[in-house]
């Protein structure tokens, strides 16, 4: 298994500055993503990965505890769906108050005593005017799960009382991906999923259940997602000095999809 070490080893040795949060959108990691493809995963584990001293958390969870207000007013506004353009966002928020974060592309699933009720995957075909299958949400450490759309999702899934903003923390360990995690029930027994890939990146950047009262969402990812406008074009959004469901149209689009 790799360790912090190895990744920021790996990530120096390429020419990239790790001092500051928002870095794989620098010069320096966007040329040497173009010669090694799976470089937003190897920072994603960075992220994950990296030591985090009590100051820092406190400052993580003070910008979060400031931000989700902001966020569930922001993604009523957004309208349904924009898990990706919203998650995007999130990320870049963050970012801009010295936070480290990665988004995730992957499957979420609702469930509770009774077993799965609902959900997104990422082995399914496209309807309802969707643009991507699955699910997008954001990892900043020490939280694994920063989720402001899935409550605004089309379908069963609005009839489901889960929180605005889904906040988990910690990881499922070991974790081993089924079918059932990544197949939509309507596609199980035409799809054929390599969940050897999928179970790859679930060890790198981890598996997550949070507890929603009496429902449980699962989350397992498929890919590390990334936009390709820089930090500093985001300008006043992300002040909040200017409409930010204008910056989520605008700018929340990915150009960089890894998995």
């Amino acid at each position: 298994m790799a360790t912090f070490a190895t990744f920021d080893k790996t990530l120096r040795s390429l020419g990239i500055d790790t001092s500051t949060s928002g870095f794989q959108n620098s010069a320096a990691f966007m040329e040497a993503e173009s010669k090694h493809p799976r470089l937003l995963e190897l920072f994603a584990a960075w992220v994950k990965l990296r030591a985090r001293s009590l100051d820092y958390e406190h400052q993580v969870q003070s910008t979060v505890s400031t931000l989700i207000p902001q966020l569930n007013t922001i993604a009523a506004g957004a309208g349904h769906g924009r898990c990706q353009d919203l998650a995007v966002f999130t990320c870049r928020l963050l970012e801009a108050r010295g936070v480290f974060a990665f988004i995730l592309k992957g499957s979420v699933t609702v469930s509770d005593e009774t077993g799965d009720l609902t959900g997104f995957h990422a082995l399914d075909d496209l309807d309802h005017g969707a643009t991507a299958t699955g699910h997008f949400w954001v990892v900043a450490p020490p939280y694994s799960v920063l989720d402001a759309s899935l409550s605004r999702q089309r379908g069963y899934i609005s009839k489901v009382d889960v929180p605005e903003t889904v906040v988990g923390s910690g990881y499922q360990a070991s974790y081993r991906v089924t079918e059932a995690d990544v197949v939509a029930p309507r596609m199980r027994g035409r799809m054929r999923p390599d969940l050897a890939d999928f179970q790859r990146l679930t060890d790198l950047v981890g598996a997550v259940r949070v507890d929603c009262g009496r429902f449980q969402v699962r989350y397992i990812p498929s890919g590390v997602v990334e936009s390709d406008t820089p930090l500093e074009e985001w300008g006043d959004y992300l002040n909040l000095g200017a409409s930010p469901q204008e910056a989520v149209l605008r700018f929340g689009s990915t150009g960089r999809v890894l998995g």
